[in-house]
């Protein structure tokens, strides 16, 4: 979460000299009291001083460099991976272009005005 483990440890990684490790502190909000917009934690997009005055979601004190280097590295070679599956796959070829259509119902239903003026002429 915001602050927390993952995060610190990564900018110990990569921006040590803006990581002040004297001044972190742990802290674990309470269960948020939508249900909709949460499953016990914070899941919503609040800011994250409305959890408590430190703006921190979690526990930045065990974060070390090595632990976000180490982040870093899975980081790089899952997006390595996912490059690769995505080159692999195969794509569809389509014989007319899909611009202008909505996937559920064909075309969309208003144009941009010089578009449709440009499609009327012969």
């Amino acid at each position: 979460m915001h602050a927390g483990h993952s995060e610190t440890a990564l900018m110990l990684a990569l921006a040590p000299e803006c990581v002040h490790m004297e001044r972190a502190v742990a802290n674990f909000p309470p269960e948020f009291p939508c249900p909709t917009l949460s499953k016990g934690r914070p899941a919503a997009a609040w800011a994250s001083y409305d959890f408590g005055p430190s703006g921190v979601i979690g526990d930045p004190t065990p974060a070390t460099r090595e632990q976000g280097e180490g982040l870093l590295d899975s980081l790089a070679a899952s997006w390595a991976q996912a490059i690769i599956e995505i080159h692999r796959m195969a794509w569809v070829e389509r014989r007319e272009p899909t611009w202008g259509k909505q996937h559920w119902h064909g075309f969309v239903q208003s144009l941009p005005p010089s578009f449709a003026a440009e499609s009327r002429e012969p």
